[in-house]
């Protein structure tokens, strides 16, 4: 035992099962829901089939990062992107908190009420939730809608009974969940994150000035090669 907080807390460097990192995190009295991916956790090597990290949306970022142990990956303020050690290699793990701007805040604040256990040891979005968040990150924070999530979106769409049959009719079905849920596109603390409001209304994007601006600056770093790696 390295501490005691919030339960019975233990910390590693190298963890071995998905189970262990959950357990541990349960065991804490962690708040939290895996956002995407989590299906490819049943296997005994999850990470090894192209989504070789972790997305977890919480409302205690410090507590969280105590019982993971992780590092962080980059030194730019703000980027809230780590690593843990798993069996032999590294895994990505990418926290998310209310506030941060990622989705909405009572978006956020919905997601983690609505939690389900998968696997009776995730803590994972109920299939609402996930359906809607994983369309926003899909179209708003990546360069384009890869294949795999298309596939993956029009089969979660078919199964919920959403009326999509391509995905350009998503921007639209989204747009209309969010507004009769009270939700807005948000500028994200984390400026590593890409967002893509071309097309959005955009009376409906709550701006935040200051983290425009550290967004402005990481651009910067970007364009020198020498030392951007240390901070995106």
């Amino acid at each position: 035992c390295d501490s005691i907080y919030g339960g019975l807390m233990r910390k590693q460097s190298t963890w071995l099962t998905v189970h262990e990192i959950f357990t541990a995190l349960n065991d804490a009295g962690c708040i939290y829901a895996v956002l995407r991916n989590y299906e490819c956790m049943e296997s005994g090597n999850p990470f090894t089939n192209g989504h070789d990290d972790i997305d977890i949306i919480c409302n205690d970022l410090k507590l969280v990062q105590t019982v993971l142990g992780v590092p962080r990956r980059f030194l730019f303020p703000a980027v809230n992107s780590y690593y843990a050690g798993f069996k032999d290699y590294r895994v990505n793990v990418d926290i998310r908190f209310v506030g941060d701007g990622y989705y909405d805040t009572l978006w956020e604040e919905d997601m983690l009420a609505n939690r389900i256990l998968f696997n009776d040891c995730i803590y994972v979005l109920d299939p609402i939730n996930y359906f809607y968040s994983l369309a926003y990150h899909a179209l708003l924070q990546k360069e384009h809608v890869s294949d795999d999530y298309q596939e993956k979106l029009l089969a979660m769409a078919k199964k919920l009974d959403v009326p999509c049959q391509s995905v350009q009719e998503l921007p639209q079905i989204l747009e209309n969940y969010m507004d009769a849920k009270g939700y807005y596109y948000t500028i994200t603390k984390d400026p590593g994150i890409i967002l893509k409001f071309e097309g959005v209304d955009k009376k409906r994007i709550k701006k935040n000035y200051f983290w425009l601006f550290r967004r402005h600056i990481l651009n910067l770093l970007r364009r020198n090669r020498r030392i951007a790696q240390k901070y995106v």
